[in-house]
């Protein structure tokens, strides 16, 4: 089903248009489009999930592995419905505790133990998994946002560097009053 069609401006014939006017009469394919009819490059952000691959871990008769057997009987296909880009993968670990190893693009790995969980808190690991980068920030050094080859003893530019500080007290301001 097709939704209602853009409207577009008619010229009535032998009238001298301006140039908003013939601006207005070009059709542009992306201005009001249907949502049937969009194309998929429109609809897509820039957004790229930084998870790969999400493995489950658990043990086929312990009991601290209870809550995970329940979730990968469940509620593992909602998780790879809603998330068709993460590939998900289910190894069986006898005599361990269960976990979630997650690997990223960047090829650093997460690895999440999960004994006695249940499907609410497996859920939320894995929403912070898949929201999450992959980069251990405690592990790397981020004392500056800038590289450079020179470095400076009198600190950064900024463009408000030489310039005199601003008065902002409201008494000194010209209004056109007598005060």
């Amino acid at each position: 089903m097709r939704g209602p069609a853009p409207k577009v401006f008619r010229p009535i014939p032998g009238l001298r248009l301006g140039v908003k006017d013939k601006a207005r009469t070009i059709q542009v394919p992306h201005k009001n489009p249907s949502n049937d009819t969009f194309e998929l490059h429109w609809k897509f952000g820039r957004y790229v999930c930084q998870l790969k691959r999400v493995t489950f871990n658990f043990c086929s008769l312990g009991g601290s592995s209870r809550g995970l057997r329940h979730f990968l009987d469940f509620e593992v296909d909602k998780f790879i419905d809603t998330n068709p880009q993460i590939s998900v993968y289910i190894q069986q670990r006898n005599g361990r505790d269960p976990r979630i190893v997650a690997n990223y693009l960047n090829g650093n790995d997460r690895l999440i133990s999960l004994p006695n969980n249940d499907d609410q808190a497996i859920w939320e690991w894995l929403e912070r998994l898949t929201n999450e980068s992959g980069r251990q920030w405690r592990s790397e050094r981020l004392h500056q946002p800038w590289i450079t080859n020179t470095p400076s003893i009198q600190g950064t530019w900024t463009p408000f560097l030489f310039k005199p500080p601003l008065n902002i007290n409201p008494d000194t301001f010209s209004d056109g009053r007598p005060k």
